[in-house]
């Protein structure tokens, strides 16, 4: 008996498998048809957004929602983008008057024509703030070189305690080895 009892529950364990798989492969095909179902919805909701963009007359909203440019049509766009920054740059231009400041400053901004006077002390109000820009910027610059030289003595004075403790250290030992020369040949125009 206990060899049937054996075979009956190894066929129990078998069917019990049997079921378990069907089980699972009707969960899996369940999951499948909500995802396929999902993705029918989600299709239907972009044809009717693509109808309604149709609907719309801004053929812009046409190319960058539903359609892709050809490369003529990207030509053409990158033509109005640089004839629109050519046009923003002149403009821009237009409005810069560097005299403006000292224009105002002697407060002339409004005047159409000038007087000799006036033209003169515009040009000599010009000159005296180039004058005092270049001043600052020279200024910078010497104070920025003065304390590269600071760092480059500092640097040096190192470098000499360095080669003069190294000196005293071999004539220290006084021995002075072959090896040691190669080591250090930097030391070689000292002993001379």
């Amino acid at each position: 008996m206990n060899e049937k009892d054996t075979e009956e529950t190894k066929e129990q364990q078998i069917q019990k498998k049997i079921v378990q798989l069907e089980v699972k492969c009707h969960e899996s095909i369940k999951d499948h048809e909500k995802q396929a179902a999902l993705e029918q919805n989600s299709r239907l909701d972009n044809e009717r957004a693509i109808q309604q963009q149709r609907a719309t007359p801004n053929p812009e909203d046409l190319f960058t929602k539903i359609l892709e440019k050809s490369i003529y049509e990207k030509a053409r766009d990158k033509m109005k983008m640089g004839k629109k920054k050519d046009e923003d740059e002149t403009e821009k231009e237009k409005v810069r008057d560097y005299l403006l400041p000292i224009l105002k400053k002697l407060s002339l901004e409004n005047a159409a024509v000038f007087e000799e006077e006036a033209a003169i002390s515009v040009k000599n109000e010009a000159l005296r703030s180039l004058k005092e820009r270049l001043l600052t910027r020279a200024e910078i610059i010497q104070r920025r070189l003065n304390d590269e030289s600071e760092k480059l003595s500092q640097a040096y004075v190192s470098y000499l305690f360095h080669f003069v403790t190294l000196r005293r250290y071999f004539i220290q030992r006084n021995t002075l080895h072959l090896h040691d020369i190669k080591r250090h040949s930097f030391l070689k125009h000292v002993w001379r």
